[in-house]
């Protein structure tokens, strides 16, 4: 057994952007202070990228004590115990912007998220009393078991950044907008057939795309695009 020592949240109060992972680890249980370990070095590496360094940021966890030797996820008690004093660290923080490091923290706010589907899309809800954006993220730590959630973790950061700064709207407010589908041709028969995994260039499309897709079904063939504009 361990002696259980509170793992606090790190940034200034109140601050524009919570991250909140999911509890801390024994480097955390040693210097008593969220993401202070590889994990966190790796935070601040991605967040530096993105353009909001750490100290510009707080950073807090769903269970804030150490869940033992192996770092295993926290269990429901624990995210029990734990969720009065998030709720807390929310109020006071006051974000705009959370960004839920980990399947954990991304549940906790939205308990149906898949992490493959739903990560880096930033999405409005209400959260302690008023309207926030919370935007699910791979944990910096998937990249030490896979290379290449590294990037997806940095690129979900990105989006965390954005979305704060205003140069990213958030999924459910372009999803509540009226569409407008409009159909481009696509080449007459004799010429190439867009196949499954090819890009398609919409810069230059007259509407701006958040979807899209191509038919070919009874010989006519066309993209369409899904437009808020």
């Amino acid at each position: 057994m361990f002696a259980r020592r509170l793992v606090r949240g790190t940034g200034p109060t109140p601050c524009g952007v919570l991250l909140v992972g999911e509890a801390g680890g024994a480097d955390e249980h040693i210097q008593g202070r969220a993401f202070a370990g590889k994990a966190g070095m790796v935070l601040n590496t991605y967040l530096r990228a993105a353009g909001i360094p750490r100290p510009t940021v707080h950073v807090d966890n769903v269970y804030p004590y150490w869940t033992g030797p192996g770092n295993p996820v926290p269990t429901r008690e624990q995210i029990r115990e734990g969720s009065p004093r998030l709720r807390a660290v929310i109020r006071e923080v006051n974000p705009d912007v959370i960004g839920c490091l980990g399947a954990t923290a991304s549940r906790w706010f939205r308990p149906g998220a898949e992490m493959k589907r739903d990560h880096g899309i930033p999405h409005e809800m209400e959260v302690e009393g008023r309207t926030r954006v919370v935007v699910a993220c791979l944990h910096p730590a998937a990249g030490f078991y896979d290379p290449s959630a590294a990037a997806l973790c940095a690129q979900d950061l990105r989006a965390v950044a954005e979305t704060a700064s205003g140069a990213r709207s958030p999924w459910r407010r372009l999803s509540a907008a009226p569409a407008t589908l409009v159909a481009y041709p696509l080449p007459h028969s004799g010429e190439p057939v867009p196949q499954e995994g090819d890009a398609l260039d919409t810069e230059g499309s007259r509407a701006r795309p958040l979807m899209v897709s191509w038919s070919g079904s009874g010989g006519r063939r066309s993209f369409v695009a899904a437009s808020t504009t």
